[in-house]
């Protein structure tokens, strides 16, 4: 049922409802069931706004996945470059010619960016 059937019929009993006598047995059962219907609007409402929430969550989770990912790797990155002393980059003898360290540690670097 939809909440659109439900307004409509909760309107049309409730204007039938002011035809009869309030606290009659009609009116009481009249009262009873707009009650009910209005509780279903509620939990109809309810279910079709946990499920666009569920609905965001799913479109929303692998773009959420792949950047923990991209973290996850820059953070694993980062650790590596700092495992790599400055000292280790060129050659200890004319600090010209760039040792395996070093480019290593370029290489990390552009992986980062």
């Amino acid at each position: 049922m939809e909440i659109v059937q439900i307004d409509k019929q909760s309107a049309a009993l409730a204007k039938q409802m002011e035809q009869w006598e309030p606290g009659s047995d009609k009116w009481n059962e009249g009262y009873a069931k707009l009650q009910q219907l209005r509780e279903t609007a509620i939990s109809l409402a309810t279910a079709n706004l946990e499920l666009a929430e569920s609905i965001r969550k799913t479109r929303w989770e692998p773009f959420e996945r792949i950047q923990r990912i991209i973290k996850e790797t820059v953070s694993d990155f980062e650790h590596l470059n700092s495992l790599i002393s400055d000292a280790e980059i060129f050659d200890t003898g004319d600090q010209t010619e760039i040792m395996e360290a070093g480019y290593a540690k370029l290489a990390l670097y552009s992986a980062e960016i």
